[in-house]
């Protein structure tokens, strides 16, 4: 029973890239267009996109904090900038120090405003009704209620609760049934995120592909344990092993996601 994988937009990081780095051509552009340097833009793009990648600074999930959003922008600005100024330094542009922050202001300016203003407008999205995430609960203790307030509450993150699922019988409305029932559901709905509370599971099962060794010992470190395997259970015919991991004892009755 696999949910849907999940991800980012798709959408969201590619057009965050594409635009920053029309902001920082076109600022290159103008401000040296009367002695453009091909080897220089090419060097900046590559910088910005390499240290992007390390500082996860397009990996904003509808979850992470601002702090954590801050501190990646600080992050890229700050290694862009020691690798713009060694550049410069390596090929001895004779410009002043003073025009190349000024330049690298512009720039930081102008991607942090296209930021703040494309984070709220897709904050305003969700909270109408667009790019949302279809989400179930399993269980019914106090974990799970405070999970349900909270996707109810905060319609900015863009999740569309659609109920939960438990042995105990309920008459809330949004009840779907008992937990035998939500395997059918969550893939005939095409649910996105599941989030569960252990307290009513015996045992909780996954796929992974047989030749991911790094993911099988993670899954093994967390206490999943190998059962069997589906043969050719991926489109491009590789086994899948099955995992089960077992809830006996106390620590493991947590809200798990």
């Amino acid at each position: 029973m696999p949910l849907q994988k999940k991800r980012y937009s798709k959408y969201i990081k590619p057009i965050s890239v594409f635009i920053h780095l029309i902001i920082l051509n076109g600022v290159i552009y103008y401000v040296f267009r009367g002695n453009i340097n091909l080897y220089h833009v090419i060097y900046l793009n590559f910088c910005w996109l390499i240290i992007s990648y390390f500082t996860k600074f397009y990996n904003l999930h509808r979850l992470l904090k601002a702090p954590h959003v801050v501190t990646r922008f600080l992050s890229q600005i700050t290694i862009f900038t020691l690798a713009y100024f060694a550049y410069i330094n390596f090929v001895k542009i004779n410009i002043s120090t003073l025009y190349h922050v000024k330049v690298l202001a512009v720039i930081y300016l102008a991607i942090s405003l296209f930021r703040i203003t494309f984070l709220y407008a897709l904050k305003k999205y969700r909270i109408g009704g667009g790019n949302y995430r279809k989400v179930v609960v399993i269980g019914e203790n106090e974990n799970v209620k405070n999970i349900i307030n909270f996707l109810n509450e905060r319609s900015e993150y863009g999740y569309r609760l659609l109920g939960f699922f438990s042995n105990k019988n309920s008459n809330q409305e949004n009840y779907l049934g008992s937990i035998d029932q939500a395997f059918d559901y969550i893939t005939k709905e095409g649910i996105h995120e599941l989030y569960c509370s252990t307290t009513e599971l015996s045992s909780a099962w996954l796929e992974v592909r047989a030749g991911n060794q790094a993911a099988i010992a993670l899954y093994q470190r967390y206490g999943f344990n190998l059962s069997g395997t589906r043969l050719a259970y991926y489109r491009d015919g590789e086994d899948a092993l099955v995992m089960v991991k077992k809830f006996t004892d106390q620590k493991n009755q947590e809200c798990i996601k």
